[in-house]
C-alpha cells in the first residue's frame, strides 16, 4: 500500500507540473493581457502594415512613375538615407509621434497629388514619388523606434514579432 500510494503521489505531481505548462502554454500571449497592451500592439500592427504597404509599394511601382525604373530604384535607395538620418534630430526636438503622424499625412498627400498630375509631367511625378519614399522611409524608422520604447520588458520581444508579422503581411498583399 505504500508503494500504491508513493505512485499515486508521483502520478498526482507528474499531472500538476504538465497541467501548469499546458496552461501556460494555452494562456493570451502577454502582448494580449491587458487592455492598454492590446490597443498599443493593436495600432504598432496597423502602422507597421500601412508603412511597409506604401513603402513596398513605391519601391515596387517605378515602372510606373518613371520612364527608367532603374533610376527610379537608385533615386529611391538615396532617398531612404535623408529619410532615416533626419528622424534623429527631429524625434529629439519634437517626440515620436508628432513626427510619426505628420509623415504619414504628408506621404498620403503626396501620393494622392500623384493622380491629378498629367503623365506629361514625368519630373514631377518622381519628384512626388521620391518625397512620398523619403516620409514613409522616416516613418517607418520612427515606428521601429516608438514601438520598442511602448512595450514593457517583458512583452518587447512578442510585441515587436506581431508588428513585424503585420508589416510583413503588408509586403505580402502588394
Amino acid at each position: 500500500s505504500v508503494a500504491a500510494a508513493k505512485a499515486r503521489e508521483t502520478v498526482q505531481e507528474g499531472s500538476e507540473k504538465l497541467f501548469k505548462k499546458l496552461s501556460r502554454f494555452l494562456s493570451l500571449p502577454g502582448v494580449l493581457s491587458n487592455r492598454v497592451i492590446t490597443v498599443v500592439t493593436v495600432i504598432v500592427c496597423l502602422d507597421n502594415f500601412a508603412a511597409s504597404l506604401v513603402f513596398d509599394g513605391l519601391n515596387l511601382s517605378g515602372d510606373n512613375y518613371s520612364a527608367d525604373p532603374f533610376l527610379y530604384i537608385v533615386l529611391g535607395g538615396l532617398m531612404e538615407v535623408p529619410g532615416y538620418t533626419i528622424n534623429g534630430p527631429i524625434i529629439d526636438r519634437w517626440g515620436r509621434r508628432v513626427p510619426t503622424a505628420l509623415s504619414f499625412i504628408i506621404c498620403g498627400i503626396l501620393l494622392l497629388t500623384l493622380t491629378f498630375i498629367p503623365s506629361g509631367l514625368s519630373w514631377l511625378v518622381v519628384t512626388l514619388a521620391l518625397a512620398g519614399k523619403v516620409c514613409i522611409s522616416g516613418a517607418f524608422q520612427i515606428i521601429y523606434v516608438y514601438s520598442s520604447e511602448l512595450f514593457p520588458t517583458e512583452v518587447r520581444l512578442q510585441g515587436l514579432g506581431a508588428a513585424s508579422v503585420f508589416g510583413q503581411l503588408g509586403s505580402v498583399i502588394l
